[in-house]
Order: structure tokens, then sequence, then C-alpha cells
């Protein structure tokens, strides 16, 4: 696989590790942004091709130009997940970050046993930010979310376009960008959080800190 761009700034948050989980944007993105501060991000990827993003053009020398943005500021690794000996592996990784961050369907993570319990078990002070489409329960917990869904059920599609025509999608992805922002500062003060006593005078524990809902 490609290197992905190093960073080189030595940003405010320049002590931080963080394991970036995802895939495609809403998740990975996150982990982009907070790489531009300095956080150092291990990027984890699946066997037989990684980040589907990787996939996807415009290319320039057989490179992805938009993976080069998205995967900026990251170490790639590849783990299989699926099998144990990777599970293991993600668990050690773990042991040394601040925060994990994933957008997979719920369930997805304990099916691996790789759930919050499992993370925290390894790292009491581990933060996971998990960003999904209908959040981690409910009835339609389950569903893929992309943003142009989100932009559906939340009524914007309707609101663009011309008076009395169909829907139109929003030219950017607007609600992933959105849940972006929000799940990548609370990531930050979740973690923060940790270093710093608790008012009751406790050491600061890890936290399932986000569920950005994409809808």
């Amino acid at each position: 696989m490609s290197k992905a761009i190093p960073s080189t700034a030595a940003g405010p948050l320049k002590k931080l590790r963080i394991i970036d989980l995802g895939t495609m944007v809403a998740g990975p993105v996150i982990c982009t942004y907070l790489g531009d501060f300095g956080v150092d991000i291990i990027k984890v990827e699946q066997p037989n091709g990684g980040d589907t993003v990787r996939a996807l053009g415009p290319f320039k020398d057989g490179e992805s130009l938009l993976w080069q943005v998205e995967a900026r500021n990251k170490k790639s690794i590849t783990i299989d997940l699926r099998k144990p000996a990777g599970q293991e592996l993600l668990k050690r990784l773990v042991k040394e970050a601040d925060a994990v961050v994933e957008n997979f369907r719920p369930g997805t993570l304990e099916g691996w046993n790789l759930g919050y319990e499992q993370l925290r078990a390894v790292n009491p002070r581990i933060v996971l930010v998990s960003v999904s489409g209908f959040g981690q329960t409910g009835p339609l917990a389950t569903r893929a979310g992309y943003d142009r869904i989100g932009l559906a059920f939340s009524g914007v599609m309707a609101a663009t376009g011309e008076e009395n025509g169909m829907p139109v999608r929003v030219g950017i992805n607007q609600r992933t960008a959105e849940n972006v922002a929000h799940a990548y500062e609370e990531c930050v003060a979740r973690v923060r959080r940790m270093d710093r006593p608790l008012i009751a005078g406790s050491v600061g524990g890890g936290a399932w800190a986000v569920d950005a809902v994409i809808e």
C-alpha cells in the first residue's frame, strides 16, 4: 500500500495518540483534523485493499488524491480485526492510546470482541468515539448511514432545488461535515478531561464519548 503524507507540524495536541479504525469519510476525517493539530494518528486498515477511499478518484501517478488529503498526518497499519490475532494486536495499540475513532455499524466492534468494555479493560482511560447513521440503539441503529440519507431524513433535501420540484442533494457532504466537527470537538474535550481530576477528586476514567449521528 502507499504511504500516507506524514505530519511535520508540532501542534498543541502532539502528546496524544489516537487510533483511526474508520472507513470512508466520517470517522477518518475526524482523525485527519486531529492530526493537523499534532496528534499521533495510527490508521488501521483491513487487508485486501485497505480503506475504500484509496480506490476513489481523481488519481495522479496511480494515487487517489482524495486519499492523499484524508490520509495526511497518519501512519497506516494493516490489521485483520476479524481474526483473534488481529484483535489482540489492536488491544496492544489501545493500551498506549488516548482514543479510538470508528464509524462501523453499531455492534460490529462488539462482534469482534473489541467493544468499549473490552477496550476499557485494556486501557481504563480510553475514549471511544463512534459515528453512526442512526445512533447506537433504536429500530434503525443497524442501518448504514451516508450523507445523502442524513440530508433526506433531516428534510434538508426538501428545502433545496426549485419550488415544487424534486428534492435536490446539497453539493457537499454537509451532514457528514457537521458531525465531523462536533465529534472532533467532543473527542478533544473528553481526552483532555482525562488530564485533570474530576470535581469529586477522582481521576478521570474513559468514556464512550460520542455517538455522532449522521442523520
